[in-house]
């Protein structure tokens, strides 16, 4: 990602979040974002309609998942151990979900494959978000001390976009 500064920015304020509880809040706002690709109330609209706001949609999300991997990329893995088994089980999540990310946006929301691809993506990046909460944080916690995971919580949140790419409408008050 271009423009992005993947350093560890020294001014970290007490009483902010950790790692650990900044990489929850991503997989939460991460997870809300692929859930709505698929939220109801498309009934009413057009056959056009659907495919502008489903990737619409799809695109706000696959941006701020790609931004995410990317940034745990350069803060968090290159820390640990890469032949670690539940790294090298992490990265090559991250590498399949890039590969889903790909193939959806080569095929448009009308395409009877693109729902089954988007759904996979959803699954894939729920699994990751589990396998890191189950395998990484362990290896986080040990290889790294507070005070560099307070600085990499802040550097996480600075590298990721805090929004959908979206606007800040609520999801049921939309444009479509």
């Amino acid at each position: 990602m271009s423009g992005a500064s993947w350093q560890e920015h020294p001014a970290d304020l007490p009483g902010e979040p950790d790692i650990f509880e900044t990489l929850e809040d991503a997989y939460e706002r991460l997870e809300t974002l692929l859930e709505r690709v698929f939220a109801p109330g498309e009934a009413e609209l057009t056959p056009d309609r659907v495919v502008h706001r489903r990737r619409r949609r799809l695109r706000a999300a696959t941006r701020s998942l790609a931004s995410h991997l990317e940034a745990e990329e350069c803060l968090l893995y290159g820390r640990l151990d890469g032949g670690e088994p539940a790294v090298a089980a992490a990265l090559a999540q991250h590498h399949h979900l890039r590969r889903l990310i790909a193939e959806l946006s080569a095929l448009s929301p009308a395409n009877p494959a693109w729902e089954r691809r988007a759904r996979s993506l959803k699954w894939s990046a729920e699994a990751h978000f589990q396998h890191e909460e189950q395998e990484i944080f362990d290896l986080l916690r040990s290889t790294l001390g507070a005070e560099t995971q307070r600085r990499l919580a802040v550097s996480l949140r600075n590298a990721t976009p805090a929004g959908s790419g979206e606007s800040n409408e609520a999801p049921g008050a939309e444009r479509t």
